[in-house]
């Protein structure tokens, strides 16, 4: 594996799995180093390859079909059941993002279905990650449409990633009688606070936008029975996560072609001039791409 393509695991991948089996998280059951090659997850893992779900498109979504791929990796074959199927889903807001991708993988490596959503460009490259199906989160039915998907399915959690996520996990929480959800992003989008530092009126508004915001998540989440906790990256190492994570699942996984460096690294440049450059490609946004500067 090239650096640029290690380079996009780190974070991301930390912080998917301490949103995913951290135990003030989603609390998930752990991903499994199967003996045979290419085997996913435990004994207790959906069932049957091919289309899942039902076979009528559904809003703006897609389906996986047999397997996917991204780039030359193999992927799992199987991505999960649901339209009626008692395997448990979890839902991950965001599957395009750096922490989506590996979330997405993750949780097929744990035996778990996953719907997605991502921009319509994106919906292969989500399938291929291993989502059964995926919704474009810019559709105004998108959180309709995904509790119809899961049709009764029993969701093990809701993992919200990208600014504008908190609320519609919720929501789909609520109606899907999942009870909880990890936070990765916040309600107020960063990208508007000013770049000069020191106090100012537009960084006064975002904070007191962030906890207002926060304070009604909170508020509904709650009455609902549902814990919304957001996640740090860094909490896996103090607990179990870690060790499961970088030392029993992912060297292996990495090694034989069940988990893969995602999303695709896009260098930017090569020395420490090129950092600004990355940063305003980063305010600009980029969609399936983990911005690089080599050094």
């Amino acid at each position: 594996m090239s650096f640029e393509d290690a380079v996009v695991l780190p974070l991301a991948v930390s912080t998917a799995a301490s949103a995913l089996f951290g135990r003030d998280q989603l609390g998930l059951r752990h991903p499994t180093t199967p003996a045979g090659a290419g085997a996913q997850g435990d004994s207790t893992a959906p069932n049957g390859a091919g289309a899942h779900g039902d076979s009528s498109a559904q809003g703006d979504s897609r389906q996986s079909a047999d397997s996917g791929t991204l780039g030359d990796a193999r992927q799992p074959a199987d991505s999960g059941a649901l339209a009626g199927s008692r395997t448990e889903t979890v839902v991950v807001w965001g599957g395009s993002t750096s922490v989506g991708s590996n979330a997405i993988q993750l949780a097929r490596a744990a035996g778990y279905a996953v719907i997605s959503t991502a921009s319509p460009r994106n919906h292969d490259y989500v399938l291929g990650l291993g989502a059964a199906r995926v919704f474009d989160y810019g559709s105004p039915t998108v959180v309709k449409d995904i509790i119809e998907a899961i049709a009764g399915a029993p969701v093990a959690g809701v993992f919200a990633v990208g600014t504008g996520s908190a609320e519609p996990a919720v929501a789909i929480a609520a109606a899907t009688g999942a009870k909880r959800v990890s936070l990765a992003t916040p309600s107020v989008s960063l990208a508007r606070l000013p770049r000069r530092a020191g106090p100012s009126l537009e960084l006064m508004r975002v904070g007191l936008g962030m906890l207002a915001s926060n304070v009604a998540l909170q508020a509904r989440s709650r009455s609902r029975g549902i814990k919304a906790n957001y996640v740090w990256g860094s909490t896996l190492m103090n607990d179990e996560v870690g060790p499961m994570l970088w030392r029993d699942f992912l060297p292996a996984a990495l090694a034989d072609g069940r988990f893969v460096a995602a999303p695709r690294p896009q260098v930017v440049g090569s020395g420490l001039e090129h950092v600004q450059a990355a940063l305003d490609l980063l305010r600009q946004g980029v969609s399936a791409r983990k911005l690089v500067v080599l050094l």
